[in-house]
């Protein structure tokens, strides 16, 4: 049938435009490797309005790269939040040498690795971490003209702060830092100094820690 050459042309140009197509399988692997995990799997086998991205062959997939829940949250898996909040009583508090903490309680914790009996936290993901400190004299007063919470990495002070005073006070210190740790080695502590040349205890030291950009 001819309906003239205007409308031919109108109707071969439909016919060769590209169409979109559906991808109607529930595992689609993306990735032509020989090493499965050089290979994606887009997964939406669950019909319950969830998908994944996964990496490895369909069928036998090994990492999720991202997740898609039913009520169309993203997530990924590999950037995990990492967050710790814990403090400890320390039990005398020197006027010359860090005092390692002991007795922590956990308040809060999301992936955080360990805390090991002398208060030092190691996270387990590399990157760097917002760090808030304190310590406080809440049950034994000092006669101090200097008083300090200070924050260590693998045993060395990296911050410190305090407050001044001559007179009898239960001081509260409080400080923040950003330290990179590495995820595997790299620790954090916190304890307490001050210069009344005396040991006293009951000194309640603690932190919070977050991850704030992954390595």
């Amino acid at each position: 049938m001819c309906l003239g050459g205007k409308y031919d042309r109108k109707i071969l140009s439909y016919l060769e435009e590209p169409k979109l197509s559906l991808i109607k399988s529930i595992l689609h692997q993306l990735g032509l490797s020989v090493t499965p995990a050089n290979n994606f799997t887009l997964d939406a086998a669950a019909d319950n309005g969830t998908m994944k991205l996964a990496r490895g062959n369909a069928g036998a997939t090994t990492q999720d790269i991202m997740t898609v829940n039913a009520a169309g949250k993203v997530a990924f898996p590999q950037n995990l939040n990492v967050f710790m909040q814990a403090q400890s009583a320390q039990g005398s508090v020197g006027t010359a040498a860090f005092t390692p903490l002991s007795g922590w309680t956990i308040a809060d914790s999301l992936n955080g690795g360990t805390i090991n009996g002398t208060g030092q936290w190691t996270p387990p993901v590399a990157g760097w971490y917002q760090i808030n400190f304190f310590t406080a004299y809440s049950s034994v007063g000092i006669t101090a003209s200097q008083n300090y919470t200070q924050l260590r990495k693998n045993g060395a002070l990296v911050a410190s702060a305090g407050s001044g005073a001559n007179s009898l006070i239960f001081p509260v210190s409080r400080g923040s830092w950003l330290v990179y740790l590495n995820g595997t080695t790299d620790n954090i502590d916190v304890g307490a100094y001050h210069n009344a040349g005396v040991v006293v205890g009951s000194v309640t030291n603690g932190f919070n820690g977050a991850l704030v950009v992954r390595n």
